[in-house]
């Protein structure tokens, strides 16, 4: 009897605390607004402008809060403007950051090194090659390894996809960015859809929806293929083995009367991604090849469903930069259009914006710049890790030209904030 009063007690908490985190999530705002690299740098314009430090580091490292928007004064500082170079060294928004060259998502880290056509021949196999390689022979014996295992499914409720995953029923049980202490936690709230940080959180391309989680190029698409065994090179465009139609979304068990599904992120070929025949949502990866400053590759997609969409270019080379313009046409709401396009000494430009569902993207990459002068800034952990340092370099000339394009959709289960400042530029109600 008390391990059936037991499994009562848990089944009512947890239904208690869905219907909390809910009732709370239903309040936050729909409005639809986008944060760029431009806005992020404005924002701290008006921080070097005034005496307030309000969170913001303004000897060193990063801005944490919209400082204005405090009814409190931490302490002061003597205004002055920032230098370039700390953006680049410092911020997790530039160029030594988690979304940087040297990061996880750069030619270093396990999508490999930047291949636009996906021929294979830049270099040692990619963890995601090997993995899309085992998949082809063990796919379908994963499959069913997890069907009956649920509890050990990347898929399942115990999956980073589940109810207790950074995009589960936690996601909005955070406590208001009032209700917070200043500084850490701040910091944390604003890596949810709507902050600061949100390019780093779990609605970013590092977050479980992201190239890196469960259902990107290394995730558990065991029971989905590539177009390998065509003629060619991959085109990045997965089938369903039975069907042997395309796939572009599948199920999580997430709970039995609430089952979600959300967009696959392909890996394409560049050719394919810029074939207007082929159907594009909002979850996927390319690499792109740009031969001089000044050119431009343009890529099309359609957002299905009201959310969040954040979209970053990382350079294959520190010394390039690129920028971004998405022009969003959506019929009876017309056309807006945001760019990012902070020089490479600041931020890698990203665009996180809230598009209602229908919302068709012209997205343009633009090769703005390259750094000739040398040395560039080190980064605070070439200094203090040589063996890292050695590993993760990218020689001179190395992936000069080349771009990774990564888009990564929020889903219609997160597409409300309860986060302002003036980090955000409001386009509609």
């Amino acid at each position: 009897m008390s391990i059936v009063v037991a499994l009562v007690l848990a089944f009512v908490q947890s239904a208690q605390a869905k219907s909390a985190c809910e009732a709370k999530y239903a309040n936050w705002e729909s409005k639809q607004l986008y944060v760029t690299g431009e806005t992020l740098i404005e924002l701290k314009d008006q921080l070097d402008r005034s005496d307030v430090l309000g969170g913001y580091n303004s000897a060193r490292e990063m801005l944490v809060t919209p400082a204005f928007s405090s009814p409190f004064v931490m302490m002061t500082k003597t205004p002055g403007p920032h230098t370039g170079s700390l953006d680049y060294t410092h911020s997790p928004l530039g160029y030594c950051g988690p979304i940087g060259p040297f990061g996880p998502l750069g030619p270093k880290g396990p999508l490999g090194a930047f291949d636009p056509e996906k021929l294979g021949t830049t270099g040692a196999v990619s963890v995601a090659a090997a993995i899309g390689m085992a998949s082809d022979i063990y796919g379908a014996w994963f499959a069913t390894l997890f069907t009956q295992a649920n509890q050990v499914s990347p898929l399942g409720r115990n999956g980073p996809l589940g109810p207790e995953g950074a995009v589960g029923d936690g996601y909005c049980a955070f406590d208001q960015i009032a209700d917070l202490g200043f500084g850490t936690m701040r910091g944390v709230k604003h890596l949810q859809a709507g902050g600061i940080w949100a390019a780093l959180g779990p609605v970013g391309p590092l977050g479980p929806l992201g190239p890196l989680g469960a259902f990107g190029p290394l995730g558990a698409v065991q029971s989905l293929y590539d177009d390998s065994g065509k003629t060619g090179p991959k085109r990045g465009v997965y089938y369903d083995r039975v069907t042997k139609r395309a796939a572009f979304a599948r199920a999580v068990d997430y709970h039995p009367d609430q089952p979600r599904t959300y967009e696959l992120v392909e890996f394409y070929s560049k050719s394919t991604a810029m074939d207007p025949t082929v159907s594009k949502d909002t979850s996927f990866v390319v690499d792109g090849m740009l031969e001089r400053a000044g050119s431009a590759d343009r890529y099309g997609f359609t957002s299905h469903t009201d959310q969040y969409v954040t979209i970053i270019v990382i350079p294959g080379n520190p010394r390039d930069g690129y920028g971004l313009m998405a022009r969003m046409t959506n019929q009876g709401k017309g056309i807006q259009t945001v760019t990012s396009r902070t020089p490479w000494w600041h931020y890698v430009n990203q665009i996180h914006v809230r598009v209602p569902a229908g919302t068709q993207f012209d997205l343009t990459v633009d090769y703005e710049s390259r750094a000739d002068a040398a040395p560039l800034p080190t980064c605070e952990w070439q200094a203090k890790n040589p063996a890292a340092a050695d590993f993760l370099r990218i020689g001179e000339t190395e992936g000069l030209g080349r771009y990774r394009l990564i888009v990564v959709g929020s889903s219609e289960y997160i597409n409300r904030t309860d986060l302002s400042g003036y980090h955000q530029i409001i386009i509609g109600p």
